[in-house]
C-alpha cells in the first residue's frame, strides 16, 4: 500500500494497466461472470470473488467502470459474508486456527470492497469538477463507510483489534462528506437490515456507537444485535462542534477526525482538540430512549424495535447498554500490574466441582452411595461420538471449509462420554489485579473455551498453596496477537459454598438436583447474600429446597441480579430448614402411565 495521498488521503495500492490475462471488468463480462459463479459451493465462490476483487483493485480502470463492478459484486459478497459468518460465531474462544482464518477472510473481503470504492472516489476527484457526479460520489462514500463498518463488526465478533487504518479511513470519509455537504443526503441500501435508506452521517454514527458499546465486553451474538438496532438508534446521537467547556459528567464522547482511533468519553480525551478536528457525540437522547425501551420491555410491551429484533434484544442487554452509553463508571479499586500465575476453571459445573463438592454434600451421598455426591447430578443427557476421518486435512485451505465430510464407516465403535469427566483446569498468567478483578492471559491454542459472561473460578498460585477460589465473570475478551487470548474478570465473591437444589412441583414430585453456589453478603462491593444457578432454570418467586451438609433449607428467590448465557444470580430469603413434618417427598421413580401424558400428545 502506498502512503496516504490524493484528495482524501487513503493509503491505496499501486495500480497497473490490465494485461491480456487480467480479470475483465467490462460490465457485460462481469455480469456473465457472476451468472456462472458456483453459488452452491460457497468455498469456490468465495475464492473467485475475493480473487477478482483483489486483482481489480490493482488494475488501472476508470472510476465509472470500477463503480459498476463493485455494485455488481455486492450481492455475491453479501451471500459469502453471511455464509462465512455462520462459521465463526456461536463458538467459544480462542478460535481454532482454521476458524480464525475464516473470520480473517470475511474481514479482508469487506476491506477489499471498501478499498475499491475508495479508489473509485479518488479517481473521480482527480478529474475536473465539471465531470464529477455528486450523486455517484455520495453513494460511493456511503458504500465505503458501510463496508468499513462490516470490517469493524467482524473484528468485534471475534474479539480482535480492528485492522490497520480502519478508523483513519472512517474518519476521513465522514470529514470529506461533511466538508462537501454530502453527509446528510439519503442513500438507498438494500443490504440494510431494517431501514432501506440512511445517510453518510448515520452510517458513521453507527460505527461510533458500536465502538462505544464496549464490544469486547459483549457476548458474541449481542454485538450483531446492537449493530442492527443502531440503524434506528444512530440518528438519536448528535454530532456537535467540539466545546472544551462541555460537562464531563454528561454522556458526551469525542471523535477525532484526524486520528486512527475510536471515540472515547470526553473525560478520557487525550487529544488536543479544536472545532476543525474533533466532534462531540451527545448521547443524551439515545440513553433516554434506551431507558424507555427497558421500561416498556419490563412491562411486556412489544415495541417496533423489539418486534423486528425479537428476543435477541433482551431487557438485560438494554440495561447494560443504557449504563455503557451513560456516564462511564469510575474504577472502584486500585489496579496493580503484576506477573504471576493462577489456576482457572470455566463454567458453573467446573467451578462447583472445584469448590469441593464431596465434603460439602457428604451427608446426602447415601441417596447415591454407588457414585458419591457427583451422582446427584448424573441424570443429565449423555452423548456418544464416533471417529470421522477428515478428508485430506493436511491439504485443506480456507476455501474448502464448506466441503462436506464423508460419513463414518459402519461398525466403527462408539465412545460414550464418562458421567464424571476430569475437571478441566489450566494455568493462566495474571497481568494485573485489583480488589475488583483480574486481567489474565494465556498463549496457545489449547486454551479453555470461554465467552463473555462465563462464570470463572480463579485461584492464584502461591508458595504456601493456601489461596481460595475466587468466583468471577468474564467481562471482556481480546486477542492480543495470533495465539494469545486476554480476558478481564470481575470478581463476584472471594468466598463461596457449593450446594444442591431441587424444586417441589405442584403435584408433590421433586425435580432432579441442580448445582448451585452460595455467595455470602459482602460490604465492598456492597452485595446481599445470593446464589448462582444454571441460566433460565429458575425464576424470581421459585421455592428451592437446598441441600448443604446436614440440612435441607427452603429458599425463596427474591430478585435476579444478573443473567448471562452461563449462569443466573439471585438474592433469596431463607425460610428455614425442612423438619421431618415438612420433609419433601422423594421423587416418584415408578414407570409412567400413558394417561399421565394425555395432554402432551397434542402438543407433540
Amino acid at each position: 500500500m502506498a502512503e496516504g495521498k490524493g484528495h482524501i488521503g487513503f493509503a491505496l495500492p499501486e495500480q497497473h494497466k490490465p494485461g491480456r490475462d487480467a480479470f475483465n471488468t467490462k460490465p457485460r463480462k462481469v455480469e456473465a461472470w457472476i451468472a456462472q459463479l458456483p453459488m452452491g459451493n460457497v468455498g469456490e465462490t468465495a475464492r473467485q470473488v475475493f480473487g477478482a476483487l483483489h486483482e481489480s483493485n490493482r488494475l488501472h480502470i476508470s472510476w465509472n467502470e470500477r463503480y459498476q463492478l463493485l455494485e455488481a459484486l455486492r450481492g455475491p459478497v453479501a451471500y459469502i459474508g453471511q455464509a462465512l459468518h455462520k462459521r465463526f460465531t456461536g463458538l467459544t474462544f480462542p478460535l481454532q486456527p482454521k476458524t480464525q482464518r475464516i473470520a480473517n477472510l470475511a474481514t479482508e473481503l469487506y476491506n477489499e470492497m471498501a478499498l475499491g470504492y475508495e479508489i473509485a472516489i479518488e479517481d473521480m476527484l482527480s478529474r475536473h469538477f465539471l465531470f464529477r457526479d455528486r450523486r455517484a460520489l455520495t453513494i460511493m462514500l456511503h458504500r465505503a463507510l458501510r463496508y468499513l463498518n462490516r470490517v469493524l463488526l467482524t473484528a468485534y465478533q471475534v474479539y480482535s483489534p480492528s485492522p490497520r487504518n480502519t478508523w483513519a479511513n472512517l474518519h476521513s470519509l465522514y470529514r470529506y462528506a461533511e466538508s462537501q455537504r454530502l453527509h446528510q443526503s439519503s442513500v438507498t441500501d438494500k443490504e440494510q437490515e431494517i431501514l432501506p435508506k440512511t445517510s453518510i452521517t448515520t452510517a458513521y454514527k453507527q460505527a461510533l456507537l458500536l465502538a462505544l458499546a464496549t464490544p469486547y465486553r459483549l457476548r458474541q451474538g449481542e454485538v450483531s444485535v446492537i449493530y442492527a438496532a443502531l440503524e434506528i438508534w444512530a440518528p438519536l446521537a448528535q454530532l456537535k462542534p467540539y466545546d472544551a467547556r462541555a460537562n464531563q459528567e454528561a454522556p458526551l464522547y469525542v471523535t477525532h477526525l484526524g486520528s486512527n482511533e475510536e471515540p472515547c468519553h470526553l473525560a478520557f480525551n487525550h487529544f488536543q482538540c479544536d472545532d476543525h478536528q474533533c466532534r462531540l457525540i451527545d448521547l443524551e437522547r439515545l440513553t433516554v430512549t434506551v431507558q424507555e425501551e427497558v421500561e416498556l420491555a419490563a412491562g411486556g410491551t412489544i415495541t417496533e424495535l423489539k418486534h423486528r429484533l425479537g428476543s435477541s434484544l433482551s431487557t438485560e442487554l438494554l440495561r447494560r447498554l443504557g449504563m455503557t452509553w451513560g456516564v462511564p463508571p469510575k474504577r472502584g479499586f486500585y489496579r496493580s500490574n503484576k506477573s504471576s500465575k493462577a489456576e482457572v476453571v470455566v463454567g458453573l459445573t467446573s467451578v462447583h466441582r472445584a469448590l469441593g463438592l464431596v465434603s460439602a454434600l457428604r451427608s446426602i451421598t447415601t441417596m447415591n452411595s454407588s457414585t458419591g455426591p457427583e451422582g446427584l447430578f448424573s441424570k443429565t443427557s449423555t452423548f456418544s461420538s464416533r471417529v470421522v476421518s477428515a478428508e485430506g486435512d493436511e491439504k485443506e485451505d480456507v476455501w474448502d471449509v464448506f466441503k462436506p465430510k464423508p460419513a463414518s464407516k459402519p461398525g466403527q465403535p462408539q465412545q460414550t462420554t464418562a458421567k464424571t469427566p476430569p475437571l478441566l483446569m489450566q494455568t493462566w498468567e495474571i497481568r494485573d489485579e485489583s480488589g475488583g478483578g483480574f486481567r489474565v492471559a494465556r498463549t496457545g491454542t489449547d486454551t479453555l473455551g470461554v465467552q463473555v459472561g462465563d462464570l470463572i473460578g480463579i485461584r492464584p498460585l502461591t508458595d504456601t498453596h493456601d489461596a481460595n477460589w475466587v468466583i468471577g465473570v468474564v467481562r471482556w475478551i481480546r486477542h492480543g496477537n495470533a495465539d494469545e487470548l486476554e480476558m478481564g474478570i470481575q470478581n463476584i465473591a472471594s468466598r463461596s459454598r457449593p450446594a444442591a437444589a431441587r424444586v417441589q412441583l405442584a403435584n408433590g414430585k421433586l425435580t432432579e438436583y441442580q448445582r448451585i453456589i452460595g455467595l455470602p453478603e459482602s460490604k465492598e462491593p456492597a452485595q446481599s447474600q445470593s446464589l448462582l444457578a444454571p441460566p433460565m432454570l429458575f425464576s424470581v418467586g421459585t421455592m428451592l429446597l437446598v441441600q448443604f451438609e446436614h440440612a435441607e433449607h427452603r429458599l425463596m428467590l427474591s430478585r435476579q441480579l444478573e443473567s448471562t448465557g452461563s449462569f443466573a444470580q439471585f438474592t433469596f430469603e431463607d425460610l428455614g430448614p425442612i423438619t421431618d413434618k415438612t420433609a419433601a417427598k422423594r421423587p416418584d421413580t415408578s414407570p409412567g402411565n400413558p394417561a399421565d401424558y394425555s395432554s402432551l400428545w397434542t402438543d407433540l
